[in-house]
């Protein structure tokens, strides 16, 4: 008698890169002010010994002390039969080398990666992705862009980068998909999204487990979403968007009022260092009190996040 485990059903999210512009770490200088910051806070905190240092810590958030992110926007959205990627970013870097482990590592990869805009931020990390180098790896591109193949095909050219296009051991594909097209990858189904403020290159992506009925919205937009798209809220689990929407308070009551669960902000600007986004969560957190529940919070890298 053979028995049978089952597998669990979920939809999970995970950050691997939250930055818009370019990649954006503390410089030496930076970095010394921290150190100098830490002890000086550590001190007047009424510490004084090794043992301490935990406790102390443990009083603010992990992003206080290591930033929010240094990679530009890659989303890894898995369930327990499929993985999509949303957007090359530099991030896409790390996660390429985490596939190694598994069947890209051995030229038996299946990657499905869908692009929002081709903004040089969503794109940075693809020369990096070690999985397109391997042989027999098949590599999937997704775009609302009649110019997908073209855009692409660009970046793996001299004097950019080193390798052409055409000496890339993997087999690729390009798709170009509409604007409320429904694709359907095992158990996750994705849509393309467009607003009346995007041009027709860019698009946000609705992403839903079908087991579950669990949904995460990708909005990459740096504009307020239209009614069209906001009636895409109603009851959505997690929504990631930019920090820079022109209406980001509106943006908040209006997920509030629909019922977004959780709402991540991310896509941060170089010049937005983690005191920067402490102010405006603080600004945000004075402004929006309902029912004392606070549904945002500010995207860090490596977060993940299982609905």
């Amino acid at each position: 008698m053979t028995s049978q485990t089952s597998v669990k059903d979920f939809l999970k999210v995970k950050l691997w890169g939250v930055r818009g512009e370019l990649p954006a770490s503390p410089n030496p200088f930076e970095g010394v002010s921290n150190f100098k910051n830490f002890f000086t806070d550590f001190f007047n905190a009424g510490f004084s010994s090794l043992p301490e240092v935990d406790s102390f810590i443990a009083t603010h958030n992990k992003s206080h002390w290591g930033g929010y992110s240094v990679n530009t926007t890659c989303v890894e959205v898995t369930s327990a039969k499929a993985q999509l990627i949303i957007e090359g970013g530099s991030g896409l870097k790390s996660l390429g080398d985490s596939m190694l482990k598994g069947p890209a590592g051995k030229g038996q990869g299946m990657v499905h990666l869908f692009i929002s805009d081709f903004e040089w931020e969503n794109l940075i990390g693809l020369p990096f992705f070690t999985p397109i180098f391997i042989p027999n790896n098949e590599i999937h591109f997704y775009s609302i862009s009649k110019e997908i193949e073209t855009n692409i095909k660009s970046i793996f050219s001299k004097p950019y980068f080193p390798v052409d296009f055409k000496h890339l051991m993997s087999k690729i594909s390009f798709h170009c998909i509409s604007p409320g097209e429904t694709l359907l990858f095992e158990d996750l189904e994705i849509k393309p999204l467009l607003s009346s403020n995007q041009n027709e290159s860019h698009c946000n992506y609705k992403i839903i487990n079908k087991t579950t009925n669990k949904s995460y919205i990708h909005n990459s937009s740096p504009y307020s979403l239209d009614l069209k798209e906001l009636l895409q809220l109603q009851n959505c689990d997690l929504m990631y968007s930019s920090l820079n929407q022109s209406d980001i308070e509106i943006l908040i009551s209006e997920a509030e009022v629909r019922n977004v669960q959780k709402l991540l902000l991310g896509k941060y600007k170089m010049d937005q260092t983690t005191s920067v986004i402490e102010k405006i969560d603080s600004e945000l957190k004075n402004k929006f009190t309902t029912n004392n529940k606070k549904i945002w919070s500010f995207a860090l890298q490596d977060q993940e996040i299982e609905l």
